[in-house]
């Protein structure tokens, strides 16, 4: 059973370098001195302008340009969601850790409780871990904040299906559901 004293975070981000800063700096902040927490951060584009700045924050930080993510697809078809989509799928077989955390840049850790909270529903045999439930028919957990065992997120993966009703990240719950496997959404969010 994982204890989740390492921990891979993937970051999406797109010309943000206050929020992935701020991101950043509440995880760092907040993070129990017995977990090391990776990070994968995405910049979905050319864009270097921040890349020092960012890394600086901690020797845990990999940086990494995905400019095929800035033009794949127009805003008409979703997109945000593909180079969402793109970001994870860009750094996904990189994550050595049982679990992996998939975050928007614009999200932050308010707590240390957040910290404890995931290793003790990961004690309990949850694989996906959600901290929001996206507000759709599916009801699926939204990848702004979403905990996930790395070998299922691998098997699954995170690709949209629009025509569906699914945004990135929402086969995952699905898959889940379909296959028993165990998942938990926060009641503080749902």
């Amino acid at each position: 059973m994982s204890s989740l004293e390492k921990l891979e975070v993937i970051i999406p981000t797109y010309h943000s370098r206050a929020l992935t800063v701020m991101l950043l700096k509440s995880f760092e902040k907040f993070k129990p001195e017995n977990m090391e927490l990776i990070y994968h951060v995405v910049e979905n584009s050319s864009d270097m302008s921040y890349k020092d700045e960012v890394i600086g924050i901690s020797d845990k930080v990999v940086w990494y340009n995905n400019p095929s993510a800035d033009t794949n697809y127009s805003n008409a078809n979703n997109k945000p969601s593909w180079a969402n989509c793109s970001a994870v799928d860009f750094v996904r077989n990189k994550v050595k850790t049982e679990f992996t955390l998939l975050c928007h840049n614009d999200c932050l850790v308010t707590s240390e409780t957040f910290f404890h909270e995931i290793k003790e529903k990961v004690k309990e045999g949850y694989k996906l871990i959600g901290t929001s439930l996206f507000p759709t028919e599916a009801r699926p957990l939204h990848i702004a904040g979403l905990l996930v065992e790395t070998e299922l997120l691998n098997k699954v993966g995170v690709t949209p299906n629009f025509e569906k009703g699914l945004d990135v990240g929402d086969i995952l719950t699905i898959h889940c559901r379909e296959n028993g496997i165990s998942y938990f959404c926060f009641e503080n969010t749902s």
